[in-house]
């Protein structure tokens, strides 16, 4: 990014117009990664940080304070939403931000959703910090009440049938892309279901999502591999040998989505996870431009869509699946661990 900002200094102020919709753009991205970093390390080097690309003298940059830096993130991410909604791009920067852009096609309003989204994101991320939590609340409710102004990445209020290529922020891999995760799962014994999310969370609610993101497995009988009874999660409590032993006996990580998918792509931001985070600002502060009940359910909803998208990026079908229907997810919803109460 400073790179980006000593070319765009260097060109001439009439031709600035054509570049600066890529420096907002930029920003927006510097400011989802400084807020991932100060998430992951507390203090880090920001406003120094980089300066070699500028002024072609090696510094050392001083660590700034998490506090400080969350408000530049906030704000930033305040002002580059600001700009994108009365930007006008001219017809050079229109035709060249729509090809460079690989993330969002040149997609003013994708953008705007998408940054209104980050900023939600973090306004939440520090919403239980004492000195934040005013400022929180209040431009909260701002975002919340002025959907025009700023609208953001919630599936435009679709719920079984919202297809996240339509609305969501996914950077796709290449067409040529052929490598998978497979070695990352395999060499490390990685592959097994996880015990608590499978066993404990999805399993005994009959999440709609378990085939999509689990195998049973196969244990080999004779000449013939038979599938396990169930979908069951090897317990946290097994030995490195145990481990080893038992793994055929009990569920692993799906082979469409997650092993053997050269298509997986990255997510930056998704429907399911806005509108999670609605539900959950509704629900603590009451405020107003929705309710914490509609948000929620519409959430879970998406969030099983959002997992036979993931199954539809692969090709290779190691099992055909069909999408869970109305009636499914509905049941799914009206069970007493699931369904939303609006009293915890």
């Amino acid at each position: 990014y400073r790179t980006m900002q000593r070319l765009f200094n260097l060109l001439p102020i009439d031709e600035r117009d054509n570049f600066r919709i890529f420096m907002y753009a930029g920003r927006a991205l510097l400011l989802d990664q400084t807020a991932q970093m100060i998430d992951l390390y507390g203090d880090i080097p920001f406003t120094e940080a980089g300066s070699l690309n500028v002024t072609s003298t090696i510094a050392n940059a001083k660590f700034q304070d998490q506090r400080e830096l969350y408000d530049t993130v906030l704000t930033g991410l305040k002002d580059v939403s600001n700009w994108l909604a009365a930007a006008t791009l001219n017809t050079n920067a229109a035709a060249s931000f729509a090809t460079q852009d690989y993330l969002l096609g040149g997609s003013i309003d994708k953008w705007r959703r998408f940054v209104n989204s980050l900023r939600f994101r973090y306004l939440m991320r520090v919403s239980n910090v004492p000195e934040f939590e005013a400022r929180v609340k209040t431009e909260l409710q701002e975002i919340l009440s002025n959907p025009i102004q700023y609208p953001l990445i919630d599936g435009a209020g679709v719920g079984d049938n919202y297809n996240p290529a339509n609305t969501d922020v996914i950077l796709y891999q290449y067409t040529n892309y052929t490598n998978t995760l497979s070695a990352a799962f395999t060499e490390v014994s990685a592959q097994a279901a996880p015990d608590y999310l499978l066993n404990t969370v999805m399993k005994p609610v009959n999440d709609p999502r378990i085939p999509f993101m689990f195998e049973k497995n196969v244990v080999k009988v004779g000449d013939v591999f038979v599938p396990n009874a169930e979908y069951r999660a090897m317990p946290n409590t097994y030995g490195s040998s145990q481990q080893s032993d038992s793994l055929k006996y009990y569920a692993i990580w799906d082979s469409t989505i997650y092993v053997y998918n050269n298509k997986l792509p990255g997510i930056y931001m998704s429907a399911p996870e806005v509108n999670f985070l609605k539900a959950e600002a509704f629900e603590r502060w009451g405020l107003s431009g929705g309710t914490a009940q509609g948000s929620y359910e519409l959430a879970v909803r998406q969030a099983i869509a959002f997992m036979y998208f993931l199954y539809n990026t692969n090709s290779t079908k190691y099992e055909a699946l069909t999408q869970p229907s109305t009636a499914t997810v509905d049941a799914f919803m009206l069970n007493p661990a699931i369904t939303y109460t609006g009293t915890t």
